[in-house]
């Protein structure tokens, strides 16, 4: 642990910052950011072909299926909204979320930095205004999209990879229309549970709890409305599991190193069998993960995940 006088914190400025296992973290606001970030790994992770399992999972299914709570969430939020809004999910993926908004009367639009993931949700899906891009001002120049276009921004499990936070949140502000709303969801560092390896740089960059979010927000003119946290089954046995040797990883690398993508129908079966081995690894730890859900969704603001609902204010 050591003081370095020479940061400061890029959500309240502060100066006293020290480092601690891989994060500097602010005395002040509790916030916690890797420091230098490796933006050539931030490129080339996300376009790993793991795109192509996920695509190959979901051919011949329903994709409206597989929507996490945080999406399960947004909707509603979004519900309560009036009809025919333009909403841009950032990180869009194969465009689950997209397609039940659409269902629902509203103009979809979205990018995900994955190319195989993007590609799906247009020509699959059929969501035409969805590209890949690095950024959403890189995006809206794609589509030709002005500023103040959009009624809701969505962004669920992004914002702790992103390595200019203050800009990205910028870009937001810019592209909402005054009173727009911002919704996100990211891992809460207030959680009772250890941290994961991929909660670490250089996979995430960022840690929040609700103070610096709210602080963030705040800084670039955003009012928190909604502030809730949430656990879902699955995640608590993966840190037993992994000392098994049968991580969620280890079964993702296996099943890509047999991918072939010139054959559709071989690749549709590793998938399937990644899905398998995944199903089997969750079960196995049932006696283990129901009991920890149960005691932590009793924990007020100690869920795994936060879920974010703020409004622009002019």
């Amino acid at each position: 642990m050591k003081l370095n006088k020479r940061k400061d914190c890029p959500i309240c400025g502060n100066l006293k910052v020290f480092y601690l296992d891989k994060f500097w973290r602010c005395s002040k606001c509790l916030y916690q950011f890797a420091d230098p970030q490796d933006k050539s790994f931030t490129k080339s992770y996300y376009q790993e072909d793991i795109g192509l399992l996920v695509q190959n999972v979901l051919e011949g299914k329903n994709p409206k299926a597989y929507l996490r709570k945080y999406a399960t969430l947004a909707t509603k939020t979004i519900e309560q909204l009036k009809k025919g809004l333009r909403i841009c999910d950032i990180g869009c993926g194969t465009g689950a979320f997209l397609l039940k908004l659409e269902e629902g009367g509203h103009k979809v639009y979205g990018y995900d930095i994955n190319r195989a993931q993007a590609e799906f949700a247009r020509k699959k899906n059929g969501l035409r205004h969805i590209r890949d891009a690095q950024s959403l001002r890189g995006y809206c120049r794609k589509v030709k999209i002005r500023r103040e276009f959009f009624d809701v921004i969505t962004c669920f499990e992004v914002i702790e990879h992103v390595l200019d936070l203050n800009k990205f949140i910028e870009e937001v502000y810019a592209y909402l229309k005054p009173g727009g709303i911002f919704i996100l969801s990211t891992p809460n560092n207030n959680r009772i549970q250890m941290h994961e390896k991929w909660d670490y740089p250089p996979i995430h960059v960022s840690r929040f709890k609700k103070m610096n979010m709210e602080l963030l927000l705040n800084k670039h003119n955003f009012t928190l409305k909604t502030f809730k946290t949430f656990n879902e089954l699955g995640y608590y046995s993966g840190n037993f599991i992994a000392k098994m040797n049968i991580s969620h990883n280890a079964l993702e690398h296996m099943v890509k190193a047999s991918t072939d993508i010139s054959s559709p129908q071989k690749s549709s079966r590793n998938a399937q069998l990644f899905m398998l081995f995944s199903k089997v690894k969750k079960t196995a730890c049932w006696f283990l993960d129901l009991p920890l859900y149960l005691f932590l969704n009793m924990q007020k603001e100690k869920g795994h995940t936060m879920f974010v609902v703020a409004k622009k204010i002019v």
